[in-house]
């Protein structure tokens, strides 16, 4: 093999290497950190549709939160983020009018 052939697919796998793995910025750390993003966003999404109810004195169920958190496979109840119907997805509680 022709040595320069040789240096040039080296520096090749090398520089795809860093692009995949370099920390706070590589294809792998943006992709592991996502997972924890995600959490962390729908676990704050819950904690608003709870409050959320709570506060309007409301008893949030099992299927608005599914809604809220858009793990059901179906469609959304709107493609908005910041869709204001959340508290109007739980039941009212009891002795509530």
């Amino acid at each position: 093999m022709n040595p320069l052939l040789a240096l040039i697919v080296l520096a090749a796998v090398i520089a795809l290497a860093a692009v995949v793995a370099w920390p706070d910025r590589g294809w792998l750390w943006r992709w592991r950190s996502g997972g924890r993003v995600l959490h962390r966003t729908r676990t704050e999404d819950a904690l608003k549709h709870l409050f959320d109810c709570e506060y309007q004195g409301r008893q949030a169920t099992h299927q608005s939160l599914v809604g809220v958190l858009r793990l059901g496979g179906g469609a959304a109840p709107s493609s908005s983020p910041a869709w204001s119907g959340w508290a109007s997805s739980c039941r009212p509680k009891e002795g509530f009018a």
